[in-house]
């Protein structure tokens, strides 16, 4: 739908034929003049949030710092569709001002002399947003995308993705080759006493999702992120622009040949459902009505006691009496109350070519007719309708007859009279929606809807909202998320516009709080898995060289502790010398140490002379009574085969050294004897008697060269040895 003020600039723009204005020069003239400058006012001053709506608010704040954010606080929407690209602009200021900016920008028709569609994107972003930066979103056409909920058993965080995946795969059997896969964890649930991992598993046609970005790559404004329209419509949840955000609600999308119901519980999107049946459906029942429509007489006439409804058939043939406006019958049980006997179909269709047309139920409806007012009988009859001008008066529905142009014959129909002529459609589109309330709280288990929002032109409609209220037994009100008092409640400034001119930017608005993690086709779970790898593998290098600086420090920190303890030794020592009388000098010392070696040697003299006595005496201490010696030898050589040691600083520091004639320093004790006893035990009496000989500082390692086992005299067993150990000095 093209704004009146936008098909004024295109006029306009269309009588500029001068040869002095180019081509170019043409389509900055029209995107330029192509913004919308109805109503110059604003909304009315913000007022303050109320304490019950304060949850909203620190929703929306805290959105406006998520990773998408651009840091100057610009985010830009852009929706492509045929005809029009429309952009929102919101700028957050200091503290809670925000400010909303909207333009729709027509696209030429396309022919040989038509420029390229990236040219127009560019101009148009370049003249929107001047020089701001900003982080850019955009979406994909709702019917590209398919949505689906799935559970996975909890698994390993490797393990994840892959389940998913597969899960998804089974369930929609999809190619990676012409689709782009994502998905997004939605929470844990217990299934038959299993906890489970609920998923929000998507695709989207790879076609669409790489024309769309090399679309915006060409125009030099690359995208941060590509989402779907269910997510930008749970995005105006999250961010507040939507009253009880916390509640089951339910939002249909009337679209052009097909319809989206989408339930929403606490800000997470719970199910998706493509209804058949959009605006061309109703466009073309409204065309066909038209032909043969009657309008009836105005209630203003009298007001007669409420009658039964007429049957279908019966409308036609029925006279211009005087009605009553506000009679209508209330059904004596809400619609979930009685059982639906209509199989339920799958609710999430693969795709648009599977769908089938239903038959609509006559009798699902009644009294549609009696709830609203008809015309008066001097009006003129209305002409037939073609299903162009049908569209075009369903698009400006929400603006009143008095919005199309003039000569439109849909100006001489009411609201009424169009609500009346598309009773077929509603009839199919409410049947679907009731049959989807229930396989959704009956089926799945989860909460009835509390309430269902109305999006497209025919939403704007408050009778329409009555109506649907009663047959589908919840409120319903009109998806209007720009509208001033929904803005004064948030505290945003936005230009002021129709019903009709703000309808279509409902969902670009969900684009400005869109998140970088949160279902981005430019950053899906492969993206997050490799930037999660990148951010361990920098996490691992942080902690090695945060490990090597602290160990490091450690060293040094110890190393000085060290340093200081040892000059504080070295304090107390010298704190001591100074106490020393005389004090202490070299020559003192070298005189100290002369005299030290003197003595020395004297001892090892000493020690050398009474070597032998001092071995005897060992030897004897160690023997015991089973032991008789009968032979003790020690060769300890002549005094000039004996090493001389001058001092202590020529004493050797390994082996002793062998002197001139060969000897070796070390010398050697003989003993010979017996041992006595139980003659059993006499080998172990030996072993004793040398492990006793170790024991002395003089000796070496004893070893036995001989033994043998004779008979004395007196006939007593006894153990004949001959032992040798070195002589310590």
């Amino acid at each position: 739908m093209s704004f009146n003020n936008s098909q004024r600039t295109v006029e306009h723009s269309a009588l500029d034929t001068s040869p002095k204005a180019s081509s170019t020069e043409k389509l900055l003239e029209l995107i330029r003049g192509s913004g919308n400058k109805s109503g110059e006012g604003e909304t009315p001053a913000p007022q303050p949030l109320p304490s019950k709506k304060r949850w909203y608010s620190s929703l929306s704040l805290k959105s406006a710092k998520s990773p998408g954010s651009s840091a100057k606080g610009v985010r830009l929407g852009v929706k492509l569709s045929g005809q029009t690209i429309r952009m929102v602009k919101l700028t957050t200021g200091s503290g809670r001002s925000r400010v909303l900016e909207f333009k729709t920008v027509p696209i030429p028709e396309q022919g040989p002399d038509a420029p390229e569609l990236s040219l127009v994107l560019r101009l148009a972003l370049k003249d929107f947003m001047g020089k701001a930066d900003a982080d850019v979103w955009a979406m994909v056409p709702a019917e590209s995308a398919d949505l689906r909920f799935i559970q996975v058993p909890k698994t390993g965080k490797k393990q994840l993705s892959n389940a998913i995946y597969w899960t998804a795969r089974k369930e929609a059997a999809f190619d990676d080759a012409e689709v782009v896969f994502d998905y997004e964890l939605q929470g844990e649930v217990l299934e038959k006493g299993a906890t489970k991992l609920s998923v929000l598993a998507y695709t989207v046609k790879r076609e669409e999702f790489e024309k769309l970005r090399n679309l915006f790559l060409q125009a030099g404004y690359p995208l941060t992120g590509i989402t779907v329209p269910s997510i930008a419509m749970r995005n105006l949840l999250r961010g507040g622009w939507l009253e009880d955000a916390s509640q089951t609600q339910a939002t249909l999308h009337l679209g052009g040949d097909f319809s989206r119901l989408e339930l929403f519980s606490e800000g997470k999107l719970q199910f998706v459902r493509v209804l058949k049946g959009g605006l061309a459906a109703m466009a073309l029942t409204l065309a066909e009505a038209s032909k043969d429509f009657r309008p009836q007489a105005s209630p203003a006439q009298s007001v007669p006691e409420p009658t039964p409804a007429p049957t279908h058939s019966q409308e036609a043939e029925a006279p211009t009496g005087k009605t009553d406006v506000s009679a209508m019958i209330v059904p004596e049980a809400p619609v979930f109350s009685a059982p639906i006997s209509i199989e339920i179909e799958p609710m999430v269709q693969p795709s648009f070519a599977n769908l089938v047309q239903e038959t609509p139920s006559p009798s699902t409806f009644p009294q549609f007719g009696s709830a609203f007012p008809p015309l008066t009988p001097q009006e003129p009859k209305p002409a037939g309708l073609t299903q162009d001008d049908a569209r075009s008066l369903l698009d400006n529905l929400a603006d009143g007859p008095q919005s199309l142009p003039e000569g439109h014959p849909g100006r001489l129909l009411s609201t009424t009279d169009v609500l009346e002529m598309l009773k077929p459609s509603w009839e199919r589109l409410l049947r679907q929606v009731q049959m989807t309330f229930s396989h959704h709280a009956v089926t799945l288990g989860n909460e009835q809807v509390s309430s269902l929002s109305l999006g497209g032109p025919l939403g704007g409609d408050p009778k329409l909202l009555d109506f649907l209220s009663e047959k589908l037994g919840v409120p319903c009100r009109h998806l209007d998320p720009l509208s001033p008092d929904n803005l004064g409640r948030l505290a945003v400034k936005a230009p002021s516009l129709s019903p009709g001119e703000r309808q279509p930017y409902s969902l670009v608005l969900g684009l400005t709080d869109s998140e970088l993690t949160a279902c981005n086709l430019l950053f899906t779970y492969k993206q997050k898995e490799e930037q999660d790898r990148v951010s361990d593998l920098n996490r691992i290098v942080a902690l090695v060289w945060l490990g090597v600086a602290v160990l490091m420090g450690g060293l040094f920190t110890w190393q000085q502790t060290q340093a200081y303890l040892k000059r504080q030794v070295i304090q107390g020592l010298e704190t001591q010398l100074r106490e020393f009388q005389p004090q202490v000098t070299m020559p003192l010392l070298l005189s100290t140490g002369s005299k030290v070696r003197g003595v020395v040697d004297n001892l090892r003299r000493f020690g050398a002379r009474n070597l032998a006595g001092a071995v005897l005496h060992d030897v004897t201490a160690l023997t015991p009574e089973n032991v008789k010696l009968f032979n003790i030898s020690m060769d300890l050589g002549t005094p000039e085969e004996q090493p001389v040691f001058k001092g202590a600083a020529e004493a050797p520091k390994g082996p002793v050294p062998v002197n001139k004639q060969g000897r070796v320093g070390l010398d050697t004790l003989t003993l010979e004897g017996y041992v006595k006893g139980d003659s059993q035990i006499l080998e172990s009496l030996l072993s004793a008697y040398l492990v006793r000989l170790r024991t002395s500082p003089l000796l070496g390692e004893p070893s036995v060269s001989k033994r043998s086992l004779e008979l004395t005299a007196t006939g007593e067993d006894v153990l004949r040895f001959t032992l040798s150990c070195q002589v310590r000095r």
